[in-house]
């Protein structure tokens, strides 16, 4: 059921900008349609809440969408690789990317993406991405519906991975 949800799409191009006043520029692109769902203006966007088992005290997983790239969430140690956060949009949908800064001691980093639309569904993976810079790198993949996106770190240069900043590339399903 899972694997069924996630659906090809056509790339869109960009079509405009748009600045949060604070020296943020947000691309739009222009609409999507997944099977007959229509994903209008994607923008990158923070996640409401977030969790993760395998924390690190005094690093919660909320540092890794606060806006500030010098704080990270960063994985205990002691519970060593894989590390995973999930991410919740709050509301199902359209997911096609995430824009992610990894801490430059954690980088080369290996992340694998995962979303699902409900929590108590199994996640469906979406692919593998080496990161090698702590810049903000965006990582684009095929749309798909969702309100949760996984990130797990399979390894990476120090032992307890992180994540400076996120955000998910998304936009409401219109049906």
């Amino acid at each position: 059921f899972a694997a069924s949800l996630a659906s090809l799409f056509s790339k869109s191009k960009i079509t405009g900008k748009v600045s949060d006043g604070y020296g943020t520029i947000t691309e739009i692109l222009e609409n999507t349609t997944i099977q007959g769902v229509k994903c209008l203006n994607s923008q990158l966007i923070k996640p409401i809440i977030s969790s993760s088992d395998k924390t690190l005290s005094g690093y919660s997983t909320s540092l890794s969408f606060d806006g500030n790239l010098s704080t990270a969430w960063y994985g205990d140690s002691k519970k060593g690789y894989p590390y995973s956060i999930i991410f919740d949009l709050d509301a199902i949908t359209c997911v096609e990317g995430i824009e992610i800064s990894i801490p430059q001691s954690a980088t080369p980093v290996e992340l694998v993406l995962e979303t699902s639309i409900l929590d108590n569904l199994p996640f469906t993976k979406i692919s593998s991405y080496n990161i090698n810079s702590n810049s903000l790198n965006l990582i684009q993949f095929n749309a798909t519906k969702a309100r949760f996106v996984k990130v797990t770190e399979n390894s990476g240069n120090n032992l307890y991975g992180g994540i400076s900043e996120i955000k998910i590339l998304a936009s409401p399903v219109v049906r």
